[in-house]
């Protein structure tokens, strides 16, 4: 809520200079579009992408002194459709608002850049795993790296878009998705007929 980030940005304020912002809560609800109701698509709406507006908003003054940076947390999802419409529609327009803020706030010395982490190592695929123990094995065969994301691939991810090392480096998606964005070897192996992929 409006209130809610007001009172964000004047705790981070007391506590000194503000150089980051991780746009980095996500939940996904419905798992097609077909059975998407109205009030789940303002949901995802409201946190994949209402949030990060709401949250950004909220402390540009304090990016502006110190140029500082953001970093969006988006998904694969909002490249490539994987399922979960509202969310995925959502991440994409969350990767259109990080080029929003770089165009818009780069005058300032404010860099917006992203991330599109592929499957991930959360409480969210761990209640999936409890579902179905498999999911993660189901999953690793699309991925070019035959494993998925952990946490701390995304942390040193935002670490470095955040770094004076990415100084140079404002409205990018960043993929930390394990090649997954990049393509399918069983796809390519299938097509090309060449036991290589």
């Amino acid at each position: 809520s409006e209130h809610s980030v007001a009172e964000m940005a004047k705790t981070a304020a007391s506590l000194g200079a503000l150089k980051t912002l991780v746009n980095n809560a996500g939940a996904a609800r419905a798992v097609s579009l077909q059975s998407t109701k109205p009030e789940d698509w303002r949901a995802d709406n409201a946190l994949n992408l209402e949030a990060p507006f709401l949250c950004f908003s909220a402390v540009a003054d304090l990016l502006k002194v110190t140029q500082g940076s953001v970093v969006n947390i988006a998904s694969v999802n909002g490249m490539h459709v994987f399922g979960h419409p509202a969310y995925s529609a959502a991440k994409a327009g969350l990767l259109h608002f990080t080029k929003l803020v770089a165009v818009e706030y780069g005058k300032f010395g404010i860099r917006s850049n992203a991330i599109a982490p592929g499957t991930v190592r959360t409480q969210a695929w761990e209640a999936r795993a409890a579902a179905n123990p498999n999911v993660f094995e189901e999953a690793r065969r699309w991925y070019p790296l035959q494993r998925v994301v952990d946490p701390k691939d995304v942390a040193n991810a935002a670490g470095f878009l955040a770094s004076a090392q990415a100084n140079g480096i404002t409205g990018v998606c960043l993929p930390v998705d394990c090649g997954l964005t990049a393509g399918q070897a069983e796809l390519a192996r299938t097509f090309s007929q060449s036991a290589d992929y």
